[in-house]
């Protein structure tokens, strides 16, 4: 997929993208930015036509009558003379443009406000998408705050840098108004301006130099500062219990003050810049005002209006180093975003096959299964040639050590993970690339800590079916034992769940997140731990419902709970990536030929005895 605006093209020095970038947001601009530059073009003539008004206004004002001679615009002896008739003409021109330069500039203000704002808005959508398409394999390795800052932190940053680009284009048009004016004035005096300008960016580009070399330590730094208060806001609850809360502090006030140290040295560095650009415009002025009563006479009105020409343009050269810097210090965003949408590009994920009558929809029937499967982690957590079979309708639960490859497994099944080797066939099957994402949508999950959105529940339960109606809705909150808390709430479905589902207890949660799962109506339902946190006696309820389940859909559940495991058709032992034993229940038989497997005398050895109660729990107690 396109990632559009961070589209990386070129580099330029210091291995930056300024001019790509500079690219990207003119070209995101679109016809916006374009009226934005036409109004900041008529402004920019209008207040040029403005500043050339003040030299027959000075010279009348001034009762001069020659002065302005080498102003062919204002070699009229009416316009010069002390008469009131042509001034007042002239002040209410003056006037008008200045009212209608104001008036353009406000106009122009908000057009590329708008386009900025939309070109941020496009930056933190396309890169939503990007991760949104991105295989799950690619997300994984991720870390959570990295996301989160890119999605916030870095795209504000770009968009700081994109204000940089448009202020510049902003000042380089004034400037070259401006110029037009002081050659109208003087052409030597504008020259000498010139000169002295140029002086001045040479003063200054050491400090620049200076100041680029610590714009990368900026992004880590704000990176770095992002995971830490990630981590304390995360485990604020876990320090409280562990009495670590200044071990916490600790960390953070290290990333701050290592951020204060970096923040110190660039605006120290920026400092001195400033302090060279200051004294240059100085002695600047110093030099101007003696050549004009010496080399080049050219009358006092004309020497005040250059001197208001030099006022206007001394700001806006500042303002367009001040830009230039902010683009700068914020460019390397632009390139984290670059990097990260190119990691998250090469692992789009393809699109289901569109359904045709020669092709035959995805179905489970018969089986699921992994056929010799074998799957490495990118930090080194694998499964080795794993073969297991889920039959249609049946109940498998998977036990092992942390680890041992269990959240893998199932993250197989359900599709979101493609595998190195082996296979993944439903009813004989093998999944591909085009048919994995259709596979996924026959699945539903229910993981240890279910997302929740600050909405309504019927509004969290069509996360999983959009078109799901009210009596459906309920009959998965019926089926999941979620009914018999949510009929008494006086707004039923339109009760809002808070953040994360915080109106309702953990067990509640629990019941909310198989319901939106089995709205659904899978054809596979994974669930990781689905007793994790719950007291016994919401775990029993909880048992009972899924025992409910068994033979109206597959279910494959990760789980350490004894009452879990009791009531499932099969245990799946795992340890080291393989599967070291597979055990079906006394109510199916026993163990079956072939049905427990061991890989070696050392890996029988190493397996872990079986929960000492296999007895099945009653569904029919209330």
């Amino acid at each position: 997929m396109s990632i559009g605006p961070i589209q990386r093209l070129g580099d330029l020095s210091g291995g930056q993208p300024i001019l790509p970038f500079v690219r990207d947001v003119l070209r995101n601009a679109g016809r916006r930015g374009l009226l934005g530059f036409g109004l900041h073009v008529v402004g920019a003539v209008g207040e040029g036509v403005a500043l050339l008004l003040l030299v027959p206004i000075l010279a009348a004002v001034g009762g001069a009558s020659r002065d302005v001679e080498f102003v062919p615009l204002y070699d009229n002896p009416d316009v010069v003379t002390s008469s009131s008739e042509p001034l007042v003409a002239i002040l209410v021109l003056f006037v008008a443009l200045v009212a209608g330069q104001s008036l353009l500039a406000r106009w122009r203000h908000v057009v590329l406000a708008d386009v900025v704002t939309r070109y941020a808005s496009a930056l933190r959508l396309r890169l939503a998408s990007s991760v949104a398409e991105a295989r799950w394999s690619a997300i994984v390795p991720l870390h959570q705050t990295d996301v989160t800052h890119a999605l916030a932190g870095e795209v504000d940053r770009v968009t700081a840098a994109a204000h940089g680009v448009l202020a510049v284009i902003q000042v380089a048009v004034l400037l070259l108004a401006y110029l037009a004016v002081a050659l109208t004035i003087s052409v030597p005096m504008t020259l000498l301006g010139l000169v002295i300008g140029a002086a001045a960016l040479v003063a200054v580009a050491p400090a620049r130099r200076r100041a680029r070399r610590l714009v990368d330590d900026v992004t880590r730094m704000h990176r770095r500062r992002n995971r830490v208060i990630g981590d304390f806001v995360g485990g604020l609850k876990l320090a409280k219990m562990l009495l670590a809360e200044p071990a916490f502090v600790a960390d953070l006030t290290s990333a701050l003050r290592s951020m204060e140290a970096e923040d110190h040295t660039r605006t120290s560095v920026a400092g001195w810049g400033a302090v060279a650009f200051q004294t240059i415009c100085a002695l600047a002025f110093a030099a101007f005002a003696l050549a004009a009563m010496t080399a080049t006479p050219i009358g006092l009105p004309a020497f005040v209006a250059l001197l208001v020409v030099a006022s206007r343009a001394v700001p806006r050269i500042r303002e367009a180093r001040l830009a230039l810097q902010a683009i700068q210090d914020d460019l390397p965003a632009h390139e984290a975003l670059t990097r990260l949408a190119d990691t998250l590009d090469r692992a789009v994920e393809p699109k289901a096959e569109a359904q045709t009558p020669a092709k035959r929809p995805l179905a489970l029937r018969r089986a699921v299964a992994l056929d010799g499967v074998s799957y490495r982690h990118p930090d080194g957590g694998a499964l080795s040639d794993v073969s297991l079979t889920l039959p249609c309708g049946s109940l498998t639960a998977i036990v092992g050590a942390s680890g041992s490859g269990k959240s893998t497994i199932a993250d197989i099944f359900a599709g979101l993970l493609e595998v190195e080797f082996g296979s993944v066939r439903v009813d004989g099957h093998a999944l591909t690339h085009a048919t994995r994402r259709e596979w996924r949508g026959l699945v539903a999950a229910v993981p240890q800590d279910s997302t929740f959105i600050n909405a309504s529940i019927a509004q969290n339960m069509r996360l999983a079916a959009p078109t799901a109606d009210d009596a459906a809705i309920w009959r998965a909150l019926t089926d999941a034992g979620a009914a018999r808390f949510v009929a008494p709430l006086k707004d039923g479905l339109q009760t809002l769940m808070g953040d994360g589902g915080t109106r309702f207890t953990g067990s509640e949660r629990q019941r909310l997140a198989l319901a939106r799962a089995l709205l659904r109506r899978p054809q596979l339902l994974v669930l990781d731990e689905p007793s994790n946190a719950l007291d016994d006696e919401s775990e029993a309820r909880l048992v009972r419902t899924i025992a409910g389940l068994k033979g109206t859909t597959t279910i494959l559940m990760i789980t350490q709970r004894p009452p879990l495991i009791s009531i499932a058709d099969r245990i799946v032992r795992l340890g080291n990536g393989t599967v070291l034993a597979i055990e079906t229940s006394a109510s199916q038989g026993g163990a079956r030929p072939g049905q427990t497997k061991a890989r070696s005398q050392s890996t029988e050895a190493s397996v872990e005895p079986l929960p000492p109660s296999r007895e099945w729990v009653d569904i029919s107690r209330p």
